[in-house]
């Protein structure tokens, strides 16, 4: 039975609300809730670990710990970039950042890098007029230059799912079965999502690894689709009929993400006072 209860922002409750389901834990990364603690133990099972708000989005506050061979470890905040002799130092970092933010942390995939950048790739998908899920927009998300996120906020830039591909060295036949694949991991997620929640959309942002297989990075709630109007115009116009058939779910989702976003601001600017 479907639940009229709308998915909260959290990238936490995202992550266990998918983890609920054992078919789709193979497609996420080892995630925990942040702490000192979970620093060190990611750190040095993984060797490389992301951390990033659990609410939160542009690539803000995500920082990338990397353990190198003298025993340092090496600390990236979008352009920011420090070294540290020890892991509490990075704590404390972090903590300053942002103090009395919520965080997670994974460990970073070994991403199928183009061009020596990371790249991720975000898939929209939205209830039909048939009520089901469909695939409306897939787009390739490129690292910056010296950056270790793909937000185009943060400087990324956007290309086609399939020059991705190519630029790995697939064939055309590779290529579409990747991209089949990749539309089956993300409706097969949404349909679980639906099952919890009465959400009509997801962007999700998908990573795919050296060996080809796909993880799930994030899952947006109400995903900016300014890149889709922008850069795949056919593809945007599917997105706005669709959202105007589920408008009234997708209104609400819109009105909780600026309610929260109010809330954040006036919280910042309480901290500032």
């Amino acid at each position: 039975m479907e639940s009229n209860q709308m998915m909260p922002g959290s990238k936490w409750t995202k992550h266990v609300a998918v983890y609920q389901s054992e078919f789709l834990r193979r497609y996420l990364p080892d995630t925990s809730l942040y702490s000192e603690e979970q620093l060190q133990h990611y750190v040095m099972r993984y060797g490389v670990a992301f951390v990033k708000p659990t609410v939160g989005g542009g690539g803000h506050n995500i920082f990338r710990i990397q353990r190198v061979t003298d025993g340092r470890f090496v600390v990236n905040m979008r352009k920011e970039r420090r070294v540290y002799t020890r892991l509490s130092e990075v704590h404390q970092w972090i903590e300053s950042i942002a103090p009395g933010k919520r965080f997670l942390i994974q460990n970073a995939i070994d991403l199928a890098n183009w061009q020596n950048r990371p790249v991720d790739v975000r898939v929209v998908t939205q209830i039909n007029e048939k009520g089901d899920w469909e695939v409306t927009g897939v787009l390739a998300k490129l690292a910056g230059a010296n950056m270790a996120v793909t937000n185009v906020a943060a400087g990324g830039s956007v290309h086609r799912m399939k020059d991705y591909l190519r630029g790995l060295g697939y064939d055309e036949e590779t290529v579409r079965a990747k991209r089949n694949e990749l539309q089956e991991v993300a409706v097969a997620i949404a349909r679980h999502l639906r099952t919890i929640y009465a959400n009509a959309i997801y962007g999700f942002d998908i990573g795919m690894d050296t060996a080809g297989h796909f993880w799930l990075i994030e899952a947006n709630t109400v995903p900016d689709l300014t890149a889709f109007k922008l850069y795949r115009k056919r593809e945007h116009q599917r997105m706005m009929a669709l959202w105007r058939v589920n408008g009234a779910i997708n209104s609400k989702a819109l009105r909780m993400l600026r309610d929260r976003q109010k809330r954040q601001m006036a919280q910042r600017r309480g901290k500032q006072t």
